[in-house]
């Protein structure tokens, strides 16, 4: 969140090259794979959450508004975890069960390694 609020208003919408992700893109991928993966651990995706939400959220205050609404949702729905919960095996996409654990893992560190 602290590099989106850093983030120039008039960055939001630079890209690269044609054809990637903008800046703000970016920013809400992040958002819908928070949600995502934590939809793989028992919560239900947001019904205000739209699958074109990375094209539709476009203002600064819209992308840090969601931000910290998944990283709330991220840390709300592992605090409410039991040992045991964490020790479930769960399925995303086509790669090898992995425990909700290694899940909520990779929410809280970015480099984690549990895709490979």
């Amino acid at each position: 969140m602290a590099l989106a609020a850093a983030t120039p208003v008039d960055k939001l919408a630079w890209r690269p090259v044609a054809g990637v992700r903008s800046t703000s893109e970016v920013y809400v991928h992040i958002v819908l794979a928070n949600f995502y993966l934590l939809s793989v651990t028992g919560p239900k995706m947001l019904a205000d959450l739209k699958e074109n939400a990375e094209k539709a959220v476009t203002s600064k205050a819209e992308v840090i508004k969601w931000l910290k609404r998944s990283s709330d949702a991220v840390k709300e729905a592992h605090s409410a975890e039991t040992p045991k919960d964490l020790e479930r095996k769960v399925h995303i996409a086509d790669l090898m069960p992995r425990s909700t654990a290694c899940i909520f893992e990779s929410l809280f560190t970015p480099t984690s390694t549990w895709h490979s």
